[in-house]
């Protein structure tokens, strides 16, 4: 099974971890959204802290091995987990108004770590987005 290799506990750990929750469907908000919007620092700081983690994992990471050498395979299996677990981070409800929320230090914090400029880029290109980017330059140019 799947389940049984590095990339498919990889993967499915974490994204059982981001989408875990008790609240229907529709209103899914993920743990790792609702540690952001808590009003607890700490607990902000950990969300950051776990968005900081997955931004710098590399395939060492991913075989468990320090001292082995990654394989094509290895780096290709990697890359597949890497890209899963972004795609769901990019797919969690209420992300970018939960980091809004955060403390100016935790902003940019969050900001400058890869799965979240991945999220970023990918909501900048939606089309109400660059509606909305498109009023704001025509305001302050007018």
């Amino acid at each position: 099974s799947i389940v049984d290799t590095p990339h498919g506990i990889f993967t499915s750990v974490l994204n059982k971890a981001l989408l875990s929750t008790t609240q229907p469907r529709h209103l899914r908000k993920s743990w790792i959204v609702q540690m952001l919007e808590t009003k607890y620092e700490p607990i902000q700081q950990s969300a950051v802290d776990y968005f900081e983690l997955l931004s710098n994992l590399t395939v060492i990471d991913y075989i468990l091995d320090e001292h082995a050498t990654p394989t094509p395979v290895d780096i290709d299996c990697f890359s597949r987990s890497q890209e899963e677990v972004f795609s769901e981070v990019q797919n969690l409800k209420y992300l970018i108004p939960a980091m809004i929320s955060l403390a100016d230090c935790e902003q940019e914090r969050v900001a400058i770590t890869c799965v979240i400029q991945r999220v970023l880029d990918n909501a900048m290109v939606r089309p109400f987005s660059i509606a909305i980017l498109f009023c704001d330059l025509f305001f302050h140019i007018f």
